[in-house]
């Protein structure tokens, strides 16, 4: 776990401070309704999640959770707190709210898509090829999560070169792995 941790912490970096520079940058596609979605947008985003079943718990794995932020304000302060606490009470919390999120996931779609957009995803989805590319989806996340990892394992030496670097750069230090803290 200890190894994993390492390359996670940088990752987790790299994905927050990208995550962070455009969080208020929402990036409409040309034709995509301005404003609040119309309804013919809202049902055309519904469809197109209940076609890819992205909605309810689905929609978290499109969410990058301010999972740090979140440790702290709940008080957990070791991995296998955070275990308990994200499994045991965070993810059914919002399994009890997952219309919450399938409306979160419509919103998104009927605000970054246009109608002809949707329209045409959902007329994809309806195809052959579209329905093996859902029936395929759960292995092929798999399949590109395990690749992930090995690629990151693999790169571990040289982001750790570049965590280092980055971190005497701005006069911190690393302790066990990439978790920086200030020099006094």
């Amino acid at each position: 776990m200890g190894r994993w941790r390492g390359w996670i912490g940088a990752v987790a970096v790299i994905a927050a401070t990208f995550c962070a520079a455009n969080a208020d940058q929402p990036s409409a596609r040309p034709g995509a309704p301005a404003g609040a979605p119309s309804a013919e947008a809202l049902a055309l985003a519904r469809t197109l999640v209940e076609a890819t079943s992205a909605g309810g718990m689905n929609t978290m794995s499109g969410l990058d959770l301010p999972v740090g932020n979140l440790r702290k304000e709940l008080g957990a302060t070791s991995p296998p707190q955070v275990k308990a606490v994200m499994t045991e009470a965070v993810f059914p919390t919002l399994f009890d709210h997952s219309d919450a999120l399938t409306d979160l996931q419509v919103k998104s779609y009927a605000t970054l898509l246009s109608i002809d957009d949707m329209k045409a995803i959902i007329a994809f989805y309806n195809t052959p090829a579209g329905k093996e590319m859902l029936r395929t989806r759960p292995a092929i996340a798999q399949t590109n999560v395990t690749r992930a990892f090995k690629l990151v394992d693999n790169l571990n030496p040289a982001l750790r070169a570049s965590v280092a670097s980055t971190a005497k750069a701005h006069g911190w230090t690393i302790n066990n792995g990439p978790m920086m803290t200030p020099i006094p």
